[in-house]
């Protein structure tokens, strides 16, 4: 993956739900995704970003953050041309995370952006710690949003950490 922004463009489907009662989304559709990989985090690398707006659980982008990592990287989802998701719509992301260490001092953010400017609604997933030495565990995180937005994204900031942490990010969606 080379260094910078890389945009993916590809139109998508809905995702659905799961026979383990997985909450059915909608994908953020037709769109694009952009990685900053490693962007200011050294050490940072990401693999088949657009798997994260393909409309399938099943399959994932993938961010590892290696044991010299610092700095900041993300994973951003776009909507389509015109597409603008009103204030209140619920904002999803279908994640998991393994460390193979402990990251000793690092944020897990998802965020939102209206035409590339933060609008300010975030959440920090405390929940996407991960289990130390395998085992992923894929999960849904919410954003309760109170600003119109066409992008979501996923952010990981790191000052230090004993170990690599990888990031499997299944789906952005809207919905429950």
């Amino acid at each position: 993956m080379p260094a910078g922004i890389t945009a993916l463009t590809l139109i998508m489907a809905g995702c659905s739900g799961s026979s383990d009662g997985t909450p059915t989304c909608n994908a953020i559709a037709g769109g694009a995704t952009q990685v900053d990989a490693p962007g200011t985090c050294t050490g940072c690398t990401a693999s088949n970003p657009r798997l994260a707006i393909d409309g399938n659980l099943a399959s994932a982008a993938t961010l590892v953050v290696e044991t010299a990592g610092s700095g900041t990287t993300h994973l951003r989802a776009i909507a389509q041309d015109g597409v603008v998701y009103a204030a209140g719509t619920r904002l999803s992301v279908f994640a998991e995370s393994v460390f193979d260490g402990e990251a000793t001092s690092h944020t897990v953010e998802l965020r939102t952006y209206l035409d590339g400017t933060a609008t300010g609604d975030s959440r920090q997933l405390t929940g996407i710690n991960g289990v130390r030495g395998g085992g992923l565990a894929r999960d849904q995180y919410f954003l309760e949003t109170t600003s119109a937005f066409d992008a979501a994204e996923l952010a990981h900031t790191q000052s230090t950490s004993t170990g690599d942490i990888t990031y499997q990010i299944h789906e952005f969606c809207t919905g429950d």
